[in-house]
């Protein structure tokens, strides 16, 4: 796999009080709470199991019979942003 990243990506907000996400930015820098923090996790939306069988498949049609393992890992899957003081540190 290659560090490529499509440049169409988007990001959403799953927030219960339906806010965007420039909103959700805003909000954090506002509040004045020693333990806020600001979260992000990634969701890959595509068809992994599909690509897996396609691979598998045509590397066992190579005829590679041995064991076979196929993965597709996910690199900084969550960021996670807080405001760094003595409080937040024993919270983590």
């Amino acid at each position: 796999l290659t560090p490529f990243v499509y440049p169409f990506g988007f990001i959403t907000s799953v927030d219960a009080a339906g806010l965007s996400v420039p909103d959700l930015c805003q909000k954090f820098v506002n509040d004045t709470n020693l333990l806020k923090s600001l979260a992000m996790k990634k969701e890959v939306d595509f068809d992994f199991n599909g690509l897996h069988s396609m691979v598998y498949g045509y590397i066992r049609s190579l005829g590679w019979r041995r064991g076979l393992t196929v993965s597709f890992p996910k690199a900084n899957a969550s960021v996670r942003v807080y405001h760094e003081n003595w409080l937040s540190a024993m919270w983590e």
